[in-house]
């Protein structure tokens, strides 16, 4: 996801600072610690530890990851609202993914109940898909619509 919204969705006004610079290098760090992190939770006997270490290790990479649209999307004027609203649904069904993961609805309201289908971890995936689907969808309208400016920016597209 890193490379489609530095291809395609980055602000150009962050284009040529030092957080367009280390971007991707930053974004692959969190990558490689956060993949040792999760496998590192595995071992963990803390209950606690391991939800933090397991959420971080997913979090910290998303968070990285949507600054350049976070920025985009409240300060910058060349977003079309096509594109806004599927960022939009991404964020939503993104925040979906860690309630589920933290709460354990439905099934912690109805033990028992949603043991074979509907239970939070299988919602966690459904959200995870449509996360990941709007996005996609987002990013598609932004390399059309963008696509003169991107052609003519160079330092906009990772090199």
């Amino acid at each position: 996801a890193g490379l489609l919204i530095k291809a395609y969705s980055f602000p150009t006004e962050l284009a040529g600072t030092l957080f367009d610079k280390f971007y991707l290098e930053v974004l692959v760090f969190f990558c490689i610690a956060c993949n040792i992190s999760a496998c590192f939770s595995r071992f963990l006997e803390n209950l606690l530890l391991i939800k933090i270490f397991r959420l971080g290790a997913f979090a910290l990479p998303w968070i990285w990851d949507q600054i350049p649209v976070i920025y985009r999307l409240n300060y910058s004027a060349d977003i079309l609202p096509s594109a806004l609203e599927h960022y939009n649904l991404q964020f939503f069904f993104s925040f979906c993914i860690g309630f589920f993961y933290s709460s354990h609805l439905p099934e912690r309201l109805a033990p028992g109940k949603f043991d074979f289908l509907g239970n939070s971890h299988q919602l966690l995936h459904i959200s995870g898909i449509m996360a990941t689907h709007h996005q996609l969808s987002a990013v598609i309208i932004d390399m059309t619509h963008r696509k003169d400016m991107l052609l003519t920016e160079k330092h906009v597209i990772p090199e």
